[in-house]
């Protein structure tokens, strides 16, 4: 049960990055391309481990 509560926070703190990282690229750049390929960074991370 613990283990599927961790789970749980780090998909939505993981969620909560990317919209951060949304919010301030559209600010800085207003560019989404870039956004993009960053975010996928992260996300492979969280698959792979």
């Amino acid at each position: 049960m613990l283990n599927l509560s961790v789970q749980k926070r780090q998909v939505f703190e993981s969620t909560l990055d990317i919209t951060l990282l949304i919010r301030y690229n559209i600010l800085h750049n207003g560019n989404l391309n870039s956004f993009f390929i960053f975010a996928r960074i992260p996300i492979m991370k969280k698959i792979i481990s």
